[in-house]
């Protein structure tokens, strides 16, 4: 058994460089720390060049660690800025 997790998140850089890459610490619930979100429609992202950025990941059954209820997003610019915050897991 598992589950269909989908997850988005709609960025704006506060300048000119835009936005590069996304991505999200899906560890806590048996994914990998740094999983890539898409802006290109695929990987369940619905419409290209957006700004929402998305992914459809499977999570299997019995993985999810229900005391933690928080993930973590980091967001890269074109300049090479990072920034990292946490977003509650839906």
């Amino acid at each position: 058994m598992s589950s269909r997790s989908h997850g988005q998140q709609r960025r704006r850089d506060n300048n000119a460089d835009g936005l590069l890459s996304e991505t999200v610490n899906l560890s806590n619930m048996g994914g990998p720390s740094a999983a890539t979100l898409f802006d290109n429609g695929t990987h369940g992202d619905a419409v290209s060049g957006d700004g929402i950025f998305s992914l459809d990941y499977m999570i299997r059954a019995g993985i999810v660690n229900t005391a933690v209820e928080n993930v973590s997003v980091s967001v890269t610019d074109n300049a090479g800025n990072v920034t990292t915050t946490w977003t509650r897991r839906t």
